[in-house]
């Protein structure tokens, strides 16, 4: 969100070719919206969370992605923290899997981008309401 992750319209200014991102079947360039929250790959995993949570999801920035997730009413506890979660754990997955096509020489995953989601899920669960 500040600017800091080093997507190749970041590294650009440095003389970097801009290239395509790596992620997508329909591919866009590998800017930070792309790979969080617009691209084809990321408003599908975006699209299934959101349809299980009951956030309305359209193909916004991920600064406004978010904010709509920390700002959903919620009834308890454990709501709460999956609506202020989700968005955390959603985007380090999606950037765990752009790195893994981009450097890793792995094929881009939607499987196992929401495996890997519901594992964090589950660990933070377990580990934040234990007696559940």
């Amino acid at each position: 969100l500040r600017g800091k992750l080093p997507t190749n319209d970041r590294t650009t200014a440095s003389g970097v070719t801009l290239v395509r991102c790596s992620c997508c079947i329909k591919s866009g360039w590998d800017t930070i919206d792309h790979i969080f929250a617009t691209g084809h790959f990321a408003n599908h995993i975006w699209q299934l969370h959101s349809t299980m949570f009951g956030v309305r999801q359209d193909r916004i920035p991920l600064k406004n992605l978010i904010a709509r997730w920390w700002t959903m009413e919620y009834r308890n506890d454990v709501q709460k923290l999956l609506y202020h979660a989700m968005p955390i754990i959603i985007s380090w997955n999606l950037w765990k899997n752009r790195c893994s096509a981009k450097y890793g020489g792995k094929q881009s995953s939607i499987t196992r981008v929401k495996f890997m989601i519901f594992k964090d899920i589950s660990l933070l669960i377990n580990t934040v309401f234990p007696y559940l």
